[in-house]
């Protein structure tokens, strides 16, 4: 390959070379003005000049001599030719082909001068120029360095505007001239310096919030327009919730991990001008703990009228007070229905039902509630009791009228006891539950009054115990003297009852199956029939005995005339007259015999 180097604007001459590739056809009859000799094409371009020939590359058809022309307008000419190949790679790797050459054009040196002055204020207008020399005029002044925001280079090289970005930003200016040759500046180190610094403001500067509340949003101010407010905050370890740093008004929520106050402190950093701070100042906010609280015992229960357990309140955060409300103040009275710290004191229940007590406990601590707990007292009525019929009084062995239980609370249970249980026998054991059923046997000559002595009891509670009374009198005895013997019409006998100045009497008579029939009330009775005797003898309680014996009459009455001599008569009797009720007379008489101045007969 052939290279030719030669100034802007030279006649170029081409001299063949070897071609190891594959032509293309393109006619070489439309080669651009200038070219004196040959039909061969070139490729030709300028070194180091952005978009030109050596860049873009030009060729066609090689298989003409070389050719002549001068390289500026050969250049514009090929540059502009639709029927020329373009290759917008580098320079090609392969061997060009025979009778092509490989031309290039030498720039001059242009030289790029940077401004004197290098520094200037933030927010001030600033203007520096650029110069160049060598080569060809006018020049452009371009660069691809990061400039101030703010601040712009011109074509004329003119680097000027009003920065709002400080900071050392190194520059480098590129300028071409007339003919696309380029030179490169020095580094133009251009620093923009920042204002004095300023302190912002924080509204409000402090505050105080209790954990997990949100903080009143701390607006900061007080920097120059556009400034950006940085900050950090401390004692993210044991206050959580706003962020470690962050940007702008500080708001959110910050939670106290512990049991003693925390002081967090924000820093605030105004910054402007992208790189500008301020002096730092602060805001502080104290978060306080939420206090909490545990009662002991949390529940219990008591018989109404009881002294409470007393409920022990305690928390983890020192200085806590711990207020305190109750419910159903109507139906339990005693305790107050609200107070603070440790709860005591007795509770009543008015009603005949269980009623639960709840005390709601709100801790206190540096202005900050926390969550209330409750603590329950169940309070259970005292039981009532009553006993129908609280008295009576019985004989011994006879049944009691049952003495029924009654009370206003539900599911009272009645426990009884009774006493004299040495000299009162009976059905009616010495203890029991419910009411009170049986009889009562007393051993004694004299009343004795039993006592059952009554305990109510419901849920734990016993009630006031009350008493009901039985008097058990004793029984008399009833007694018949002088019964069960045969007589004879008109005899008359006289049955007798025991004595005892404190008893009534009352026979009675009864035949056979027949009702007793109401006889006399003395303590002695005159049979004149025969029949079955009852005696009822009734002491001065009203208590009775009695007794029965029989009595045999005889039924016949001898109807006839004897005379002395008369021989005994046996079966005759047709001699008597029937005189009583009896069903059947009785028996003959078995003998006749004279007695005194009559006869007796004798009836078996």
């Amino acid at each position: 390959m052939n290279v030719y180097d030669v100034a802007n604007g030279d006649p170029v001459t081409t001299t063949a070379a070897a071609w190891d590739g594959t032509a293309n056809t393109l006619s070489s009859s439309a080669l651009p003005t200038g070219l004196t000799t040959g039909v061969n094409a070139i490729w030709i371009g300028t070194q180091a000049v952005v978009s030109s020939e050596f860049n873009n590359s030009h060729y066609g058809n090689c298989s003409g001599p070389g050719v002549l022309g001068p390289l500026t307008g050969l250049r514009a000419a090929l540059n502009n030719q639709a029927n020329w190949i373009s290759d917008n790679n580098t320079p090609p790797g392969f061997t060009l082909p025979t009778g092509c050459n490989y031309l290039s054009a030498l720039c001059p040196t242009i030289t790029v001068t940077n401004p004197v002055t290098t520094t200037g204020p933030v927010a001030t207008l600033f203007s520096q120029t650029f110069t160049a020399s060598g080569g060809a005029s006018p020049y452009t002044f371009t660069t691809v360095s990061t400039l101030p925001t703010g601040i712009t280079l011109s074509s004329g090289g003119v680097l000027s505007g009003t920065p709002t970005e400080a900071g050392t930003f190194n520059i480098t200016v590129t300028a071409a001239d007339a003919n696309g040759c380029t030179g490169t500046s020095a580094v133009y180190a251009l620093v923009i310096s920042c204002p004095a610094p300023v302190t912002g403001t924080a509204t409000p500067a402090s505050q105080t919030v209790c954990s997990g509340t949100a903080i009143t949003t701390i607006v900061l101010a007080g920097a120059p327009a556009g400034a950006v407010y940085n900050w950090t905050r401390d004692n993210t370890g044991s206050v959580t919730g706003i962020a470690a740093s962050g940007s702008g008004d500080i708001s959110g929520t910050l939670t106290n991990t512990t049991a003693s106050p925390v002081t967090v402190t924000f820093t605030i950093t105004p910054l402007n001008y992208v790189t500008c701070n301020g002096t730092p100042y602060t805001a502080t906010v104290l978060v306080n703990p939420t206090p909490d609280a545990s009662a002991t015992p949390s529940s219990q229960s008591i018989c109404s009228g009881a002294t409470i357990t007393t409920i022990a309140i305690t928390g983890t955060v020192t200085g806590t007070v711990y207020n305190w409300t109750r419910d159903n103040t109507g139906s339990v009275t005693g305790i107050a229905a609200s107070g603070s710290g440790d709860i005591s004191g007795a509770l009543t229940n008015t009603t005949s039902a269980p009623v639960t007590v709840t005390f709601t406990i709100t801790p206190s601590a540096n202005g900050c509630d926390g969550t209330p707990v409750t603590a329950t007292v169940v309070v259970n009525p005292i039981p009532d009791a009553t006993a129908t019929p609280s008295s009576q009084a019985r004989c011994s062995g006879q049944s009691l009228t049952p003495i029924i239980m009654g009370g206003s609370v539900s599911g009272t249970a009645f426990n009884w006891v009774r006493d004299n249980v040495g000299t009162i026998g009976g059905s009616i054991p010495a203890s029991g539950s419910g009411n009170i059923a049986g009889n009562l046997v007393n051993n004694t000559g004299a009343p004795v009054t039993v006592t059952f002595t009554i305990t109510p009891s419901a849920n734990g509670c016993d009630g006031t115990p009350i008493t009901a009374t039985v008097t058990v009198n004793p029984l008399p005895t009833a007694s018949i003297s002088g019964g069960g013997a045969y007589t004879c019409q008109d005899a008359n006998p006289v049955l007798t009852a025991g004595f005892d100045a404190n008893y009534t009497y009352a026979w009675g008579r009864s035949l056979f199956t027949n009702p007793f029939s109401p006889l006399g009330t003395a303590q002695t009775q005159v049979i004149t029939a025969s029949g079955n005797y009852l005696l009822t003898v009734t002491n001065q309680y009203g208590c009775t005995d009695t007794a029965m014996t029989t009595m045999n009459v005889a039924d016949f009455r001898f109807n006839g005339s004897l005379a002395v001599g008369d021989a005994i008569q046996t079966g005759r009797l047709n001699r008597f007259a029937v005189i009583s009720t009896c069903a059947a007379p009785k028996a003959c008489p078995s003998f006749l015999r004279q007695q005194a101045a009559g006869f007796m007969i004798h009836i078996q």
